[in-house]
């Protein structure tokens, strides 16, 4: 089933600024709104001031990962509903089951264990489901 878009603010999290760029340019072709930070606690600040509607995090973020981001996110009242999903390339490296065994305490939105593509998930994903860590996505 086809989805109309939806305009969304979203937070980019990434360190790796050459994917957060090029993340960020693609959700603003979609139409989004879009705002880019490259590491955890300028996560938390900027999820503060931007107020999202979804939240991009890399895991493997400087001086604040993004488990730990996801959960001082989570902390705050405005973010107990907003979805939070974790980017990660450390399931290219084997790393697959620690993205499993820390999704849900950290509060993700989702463990993905496949690739999903963006454009469903952004376009697909009304905001007011996402409030479930327990949710799980699939193709």
């Amino acid at each position: 089933m086809e989805h109309p878009l939806t305009r969304r603010r979203i937070l980019v999290a990434d360190d790796n600024s050459d994917a957060a760029s090029s993340l960020g340019m693609l959700l603003e072709m979609m139409g989004h709104e879009v705002c880019i930070v490259h590491n955890g606690v300028e996560a938390v600040e900027k999820a503060t001031t931007f107020e999202p509607d979804i939240i991009l995090l890399d895991l493997g973020m400087p001086q604040l990962n993004g488990y730990e981001a996801c959960a001082r996110i989570r902390e705050q009242p405005s973010h107990k509903r907003t979805l939070i999903v974790a980017l990660t390339g450390w399931v290219l490296g084997g790393g697959i089951a620690t993205v499993h065994g820390l999704a849900t305490p950290a509060r993700f939105f989702s463990e993905l264990a496949t690739a999903w593509p963006l454009t469903t998930m952004v376009t697909s994903i009304p905001v007011e489901e996402a409030s479930s860590p327990a949710n799980v996505l699939s193709r």
